[in-house]
């Protein structure tokens, strides 16, 4: 979805909390992982996914280096699902330490939750390692708010 989600998340955000700053354009804020400052909220990464809203990828390697969800300045996680036509708004750190406390099960009874994502854009390519987990598992332990967007 890129940047259409990134839109749709500014349309959503900004009726809800007031004024968005977009800031995809900002060099040092997509180096640190912050795509919008949200007032009355604070600094978001966009995730935009086009599959059904049962999961989440967490980005936890990205070519041997920390992956988003550990290096990201970003307060807010803001995950925009267009197959459903949803929006989950998550802490980022709250994930980052559910994905550090559960990993070794996840290692050790998930193994197939975790993934590598080969990407490429332009002449780029990398290596994500991610983890797929479902969303009812994460709210059960940390506080995730669902948004039914046009409602």
């Amino acid at each position: 979805m890129g940047r259409e989600g990134e839109l749709k998340a500014i349309e959503v955000l900004s009726a809800r909390y007031g004024k968005v700053t977009d800031l995809t354009k900002d060099a040092e804020c997509q180096h640190n992982g912050i795509d919008l400052y949200v007032e009355d909220l604070g600094y978001c990464e966009i995730k935009s996914d086009s599959h059904e809203d049962i999961n989440l990828f967490l980005e936890v390697d990205c070519d041997g280096r920390p992956g988003a969800l550990f290096s990201s300045c970003a307060e807010w996680y803001v995950f925009l699902y267009s197959a459903c036509n949803c929006l989950y708004l998550i802490k980022r750190a709250a994930l980052a330490h559910w994905v550090f406390w559960n990993w070794y099960d996840i290692e050790e009874y998930h193994k197939n939750w975790i993934k590598t994502i080969t990407s490429k854009q332009g002449n780029n390519t990398w290596e994500a390692i991610g983890v797929i987990v479902p969303i009812d598992l994460i709210s059960q332990d940390i506080k995730v708010e669902r948004w039914k967007l046009g409602e």
